[in-house]
This record gives structure tokens, sequence and C-alpha cells, in this order.
């Protein structure tokens, strides 16, 4: 794999790189501190803001019209690939953020496509892809540092993959806000606490979520966002499926995990959670309500594998009930069991 760069400014033709030559197949190119062009389809291994052995960290990459980009992208000092609204432009290749500044790989926008994997850095605003009304085929990993999340999902783009919890606490596989949309599953990590999704300000999956084997875990960490799918416990103690929390929506069925405590679903602060069916283990319950959650339950879903937390005015609905029955745990402030709520 060759090592090529940019010598000045502008579109993508052979006087603008080392050696008079176009890049091609297998080979890196450096921006090299210069902002280039793509005005034409091109195949090469990588696109690059990094420093290489001669290139120097910076400038950029900027697709122009409706153009094909075969290319990993990977942001060094300054953002790698922009692909502009409404150019039609395509990647196919991988995304990887930064290591050294708040950069991202790629940053797609309305009517822009990547077609590959997007790749957390190591610090916040890291991103393998930023997503601004574009869409994004592939799975998404969080980094190796809180805030370097594989992918940023907002103003209505659209993620169609799986998102991984990085290798840090707070590396997070995929950030949905603003009417961002992932259509695929979600999972927590499993080497630290760092969740597969979070969904906040709009934000909606359309998919499962998984806790991991670490502990605490969490599959999708919602907060004023929505989930439909299916939440399942992982098997670290404390590994969550969905947790849920100011006015977080979930509807789908709940499923506890194997280790200690490891909930499908922790509902408090106001979300509501919606399960269709409900399956609880020796060690855990697919439910745990916190303060003041709201937990509807439908078709096959039992009361049996809801834990009820110990603060007063929480509610657990059955279809057609209204919430007029405040109840706490056995051994608390007075209230009505789970079956006169039911039943």
């Amino acid at each position: 794999m060759a090592e090529r760069y940019a010598v000045s400014a502008g579109n993508w033709v052979a006087a603008r790189f080392d050696g008079g030559t176009l890049p091609g197949v297998g080979d890196t190119v450096h921006a090299n501190g210069f902002a280039i062009t793509i005005d034409t389809s091109i195949t090469v291994a990588a696109l690059s803001t990094r420093a290489g052995t001669t290139a120097v960290a910076g400038g950029g990459f900027t697709a122009s019209g409706a153009v094909t980009i075969n290319a990993d992208s990977y942001a060094g000092s300054s953002l790698c690939l922009a692909l502009p609204s409404g150019s039609g432009a395509i990647q196919n290749g991988d995304s990887y953020g930064s290591l050294t500044a708040a950069a991202s790989g790629t940053l797609l926008n309305a009517s822009t496509t990547q077609n590959g994997t997007a790749n957390g850095g190591n610090s916040v605003n890291r991103f393998g892809t930023n997503n601004f009304s574009g869409t994004l085929n592939g799975n998404s990993y969080g980094g190796s540092g809180a805030g370097g999340n594989g992918a940023n999902i907002v103003n209505f783009g659209v993620q169609n993959g799986n998102s991984y919890g990085g290798t840090a606490a707070g590396a997070i596989g995929s950030s949905l806000s603003v009417g961002g949309r992932q259509i695929g599953d979600s999972y927590g990590s499993n080497t630290v606490a760092a969740a597969g999704t979070s969904i906040t300000n709009g934000g909606v999956q359309v998919g499962d979520s998984f806790g991991g084997t670490a502990a605490s875990s969490v599959g999708s960490s919602i907060n004023a966002g929505f989930q439909t799918g299916d939440a399942n416990g992982g098997t670290g103690s404390n590994a969550t499926g969905s947790d849920l929390s100011s006015g977080a929506s979930f509807r789908g069925s709940v499923f506890a995990g194997s280790g200690t405590t490891a909930r499908g679903v922790v509902v408090s602060n106001g979300a509501v959670c919606v399960a269709e069916a409900t399956s609880s283990t020796v060690n855990a319950k697919a439910i745990r309500i916190g303060n003041y959650g709201v937990v509807i339950l439908q078709g096959t879903a039992i009361s049996a594998d809801v834990d009820i937390g110990s603060s007063a005015g929480l509610y657990e609905l059955a279809t057609g009930i209204s919430p007029n029955y405040p109840f706490v745990e056995a051994g608390g402030a007075s209230g009505f069991p789970l079956s006169r709520v039911l039943n």
C-alpha cells in the first residue's frame, strides 16, 4: 500500500499529487494539509487527514456531484471526507474517527450515502460517521474513549445496521437525536459500561437491544427517544437491554438476562414501557420500575416479571386500566398490590 499525497489544493487531477500521477487501487491518499475536491469517481484504499511518513496532517476531501468514492476515510486533525447535501455522492468504505482532534472520518448530508462501517475515535466528537440527514448502510462501533461514538445520526439521518458499545465507558456505537433513526439492533459493550445506542431528543430505534457481559452495560440508553423491538438483559450484573428515562418510550417484548439483576428494561422518570411479553430468570426480573416509571402490560406479558421500586407514585397497568392506584413494593408505604391493579 503506497502513500500518496496532494501537493496543492483543487480538483482530483494527476498534477494535484506527488509524482504527477493519479493515485490508484491500494494507495492511501493524504490531503497533506490541502483542500481536495473529488469531482470524479475514484477507487483507492483510503483517504486520510492523518499524518503519513511524508504527508502532514490536515486538509480534507469534498465530493462534487454524484461521484462514487471507493475508499475508507481516516480523520486526523480535520474532517476527512465530506459528502455535500443534495450531491447524491456515495462512499463505499469504512470511516474512522480521529485519535488526535474533534474530527470525523465521514460527514453525510441529505441525499448522500455511505456503505460501510463507522468506527469511533478516542474522545468527544471523534465520530466515525457524522450523519446529518444522510444514509449509513452499515454497523457502528464505539471507539476507545468517551464520546468517541461510531456514528452520530441527527436531523432525520438513517442508519441501516447494528450498533456496538466501544472499549471505554461512554464510547457509544450510535447516538440518535433530532429524528435520527436506526434500523438495527444495539449491543452493550463486553468490556465496559458502554451503550450500543444512545437515543435522545426524538431519536428512534427500530430494533432489539441487548445488555452485554460487562457489569452495567446497556444495549440502548433512551432519554426522550423511542424504541420498538425486543429488550434483552445481558450476562453481566445489572446489564440492561434498554434503560428508559425522562419521557422515553418503548414498545415490544422484554426478557431478563442471566446476570444478577440483569433487566430487560429499566423504566423511570416518566418513561413509558408497553410490554407485550415478559420473561424473568432466577436472578433477574424482566422489568424494573424506578421512580415514576410507567409500564403497561399487554398480551402474554405477566406481572410476576416486574420488579417494583420503593418510591410511591409508580404505576404498572393492564390495558384499559386508568393510573389511579399508586403502590410500592412490600414493606413500603401503603398501596395496592399488582394483582389488584391488573385485575
